[in-house]
């Protein structure tokens, strides 16, 4: 097992390197320490090929597929109530000096 990599925990520590062939012989050690630590990396050849998360790890980094469209609507509604309006127009307007379609401007 070698010491560092350039590859962080979550804890910002130098994750736990195993060669492929130390993780397959120590496969419940590996485990181990994914759970405690939330990953640990797998070499072959010497260079990072692999990195084993736990669930936790996997679902805080894992990118949001549903509802995505969802969470930017609401974002953009929460921002023109900042604003003060619910009027799109209003805001383009108020941003830009004139409405416009599609990135078109009105001359």
């Amino acid at each position: 097992m070698k010491p560092t990599t350039p590859l962080r925990d979550r804890r910002g520590q130098p994750m736990t390197i195993y060669s492929a062939t130390e993780a397959k012989n120590a496969f419940g050690e590996v485990l181990e320490k994914v759970g405690r630590y939330g990953a640990v990396a797998i070499t072959k050849h010497d260079k990072p090929r692999f990195v084993i998360l736990s669930v936790d790890e996997y679902q805080a980094n894992k990118p949001a597929r549903d509802g995505t469209l969802d969470v930017f609507e609401r974002r953009y509604d929460e921002m023109l109530e900042k604003m003060g309006t619910t009027n799109p127009d209003a805001v383009a307007t108020a941003l830009f000096g004139r409405k416009g379609k599609r990135g078109r401007s009105r001359t």
